[in-house]
């Protein structure tokens, strides 16, 4: 089919023209029924073999936004799939080239406003990258934003990937696009079909490939951090550390190196050194953008090379400069297409841009490669929800807390989307929940290095607590204000004392509240058998963290048949719990069963690879 240069390219015919440049026909086509659809309401569907996958796409069974899996693989929706540039013909954009608007619905609404901390925000009535703080307190009104042109008529893009996905190629300033030669009108809906499932079927070929390189859970998101990437000694000895949270010692470490005057050529070290200068140094910028510049002006290899424009596009995304790192994102992807942090950061700075269709395509190749990263359905909610997808952006925030249920983040920001849509009683019960979680897998599983993130406190928690829970009167809400004032003044604080006060009378959320205090202090045992008497024998309505602070307990005293009971209701009720699987390591130590201890924490390591404790330990291995 030949191919002519022309004005335009016409919608109807790209997937012709990706046909034409791949080379695939049906004859490549499986036929094995192994495909399952899963749409939003929770429906599966299937199995089907790809062709009755593709013809129930065609009959409307299920839609761009539904999910789909391959047997026992990962789910991811077929709008992804169909956004995935392959290895083959990949079409990583850079600065001379510019990518089309996602192929979604028209949308009208958007959120928007400005806070203090803008890495945690939504609401209505004010720009996205605001805070759910402020999100909680605006009520439910939506203020419309106007849409460019090329949102107010939908066309057959609307429902099919668009021409810039499967190969066309602009450049700024011009109008030079490609197009296929024109087809006689009663073929053109036959090849175009044919096309589709041609299409379909090599982008599904390539994830069905891509997706055996690591099972789900399991890929840890610290390789972007070069962990695995230090040539030197030296250097991987500083990527240890910073897996295992010692970035002090690793920025000492690094400092003094780089005072000594290393040999000349030895550039490696910049670039971590440049990170936690960007990281954890506020008054340090200027330092690392020149670090950074040196490994772009000496003889870097590529991988170093992408990792200097990373932490450049990094470096302007926190200081919100010029394009928000957006060229230097790019220019790392044209250096290594498959990096996900990359893939992240430059959906963020699109975020950040306002070009929210562009943002969520991003996201979406970023989650193709760390499919349970939770910050990244958290953006893509909030990209969703800035489109006035507010129905997609609901499902985005409660996958960041199906894939992170111990994070206290993932229900602030859920809540707060709660809050600004006008579903307060909804907000509030993810708020409760958030209470009843363990408040220190934040610091033990921070978010990886490469990702673009801002440090959130618990006077920002104790905020959107008290935002959310707004008028109403309950213990619950005292409790929870009383809880997150504890943990920001410690077991010292007049709340602690507040805490065991209300024990004695109190409810059971109280009783746990008080257990945590004591086991905080390091009650000795007298203390903890008195605490652990106000506590009834089922603690189901609180969940599976009371069971760990029992568990916990127990383990301190002496009781560990007790523990172990305890310990293993609190994994029942949350299977891939990391504070439950680490307290249940602690046990096995105390019970002297070595094999058993080491084997709970490779466990650990499979569903949360970057949970420090477990890191540390698993070195000693």
């Amino acid at each position: 089919m030949p191919i002519k240069k022309t004005e335009s390219i016409r919608p109807g015919h790209a997937y012709s023209w990706l046909i034409y440049r791949t080379g695939n026909s049906l004859a490549m086509q499986n036929a094995l029924k192994d495909w399952l659809v899963r749409t939003r309401s929770g429906e599966v569907l299937g199995p089907f073999s790809q062709r009755e996958l593709f013809e129930e796409l065609n009959r409307k069974t299920f839609t761009w936004d539904d999910e789909i899996a391959q047997s026992l693989g990962q789910w991811i929706s077929a709008q992804t799939l169909a956004n995935h540039e392959t290895d083959e013909f990949t079409l990583t954009h850079t600065r001379n080239q510019t990518i089309t608007k996602s192929v979604s619905s028209t949308f009208s609404k958007s959120f928007g406003g400005t806070d203090s901390n803008s890495e945690i925000s939504f609401g209505p009535n004010f720009q996205p990258g605001d805070s759910p703080i402020a999100a909680s307190r605006m009520g439910s009104s939506f203020t419309p934003t106007p849409l460019e042109p090329e949102e107010l008529t939908p066309t057959p893009d609307a429902i099919s990937p668009s021409p810039s996905r499967l190969g066309r190629k602009i450049s700024e300033g011009s109008k030079t696009s490609y197009e296929v030669s024109s087809l006689p009108p009663r073929l053109a809906p036959l090849i175009v079909s044919v096309a589709v499932i041609s299409c379909l079927w090599v982008l599904i070929n390539n994830f069905r490939i891509h997706s055996k390189s690591a099972p789900e859970h399991t890929k840890s998101t610290q390789d972007a951090d070069g962990a695995n990437e230090g040539d030197s000694p030296f250097v991987r000895n500083i990527y240890t550390l910073i897996r295992t949270g010692e970035t002090e010692a690793a920025l000492k470490l690094l400092t003094q190196y780089n005072e000594k005057r290393p040999p000349k050529g030895d550039i490696e070290y910049l670039i971590p050194y440049a990170a936690l200068l960007i990281t954890t140094e506020e008054d340090a910028p200027s330092r690392a953008r020149k670090y950074l510049e040196q490994v772009l002006t000496q003889a870097a290899t590529p991988r170093m090379k992408a990792r200097a424009h990373h932490w450049l596009g990094y470096l302007m995304l926190s200081e919100e400069e010029g394009d928000m790192g957006e060229s230097h994102f790019l220019e790392s992807l044209q250096l290594n297409p498959k990096d996900a942090a990359a893939r992240f950061n430059l959906g963020v700075a699109y975020f950040k841009q306002k070009r929210y269709s562009q943002a969520l395509d991003y996201l979406q190749l970023a989650e193709l490669e760390v499919p349970d990263l939770w910050i990244i359905h958290i953006f893509k909610g909030r990209a969703r929800a800035a489109m006035g997808n507010i129905e997609e952006a609901q499902t985005s925030f409660k996958r960041a807390v199906d894939v992170a249920p111990e994070r206290w983040m993932t229900y602030l920001y859920y809540a707060a989307f709660l809050s600004s849509t006008g579903k307060n009683e909804a907000a509030q019960a993810i708020m409760r929940a958030m209470v009843t979680k363990d408040p220190q897998y934040e610091t033990y599983s921070p978010i990886p290095l490469s990702y673009f993130k801002k440090k959130v406190t618990f006077s920002e928690y104790l905020e959107a607590f008290e935002a959310t829970m707004g008028g109403t009167l309950s213990e619950e809400k005292e409790l929870g204000k009383l809880y997150i004032n504890y943990l920001i003044n410690g077991p010292s604080s007049n709340e602690a004392k507040r805490i065991e006060a209300v024990a004695e009378k109190g409810s059971l959320m109280a009783k746990v509240f008080a257990l945590k205090v004591a086991l905080d202090r390091d009650a000795p045992a007298e203390k903890l058998k008195l605490v652990l008497k106000r506590l009834p024998s089922d603690l189901h309505d609180f969940g599976y963290y009371a069971y760990v602070l029992r568990g916990d307990a127990r383990t301190r005293i002496g009781q560990y048949s007790d523990a172990q009971e305890d310990l293993l209701a609190a994994l029942r009720l949350e299977p891939q719990s990391a504070i439950a699987q680490w307290t249940h390591i602690a046990l096995l130590t105390k019970m002297q069963k070595p094999s058993d201890a080491q084997a709970e924490t490779k466990s650990l390591l499979t569903y949360h690879p970057d949970y420090i404790p477990a890191v540390v330990s698993g070195h000693n291995y």
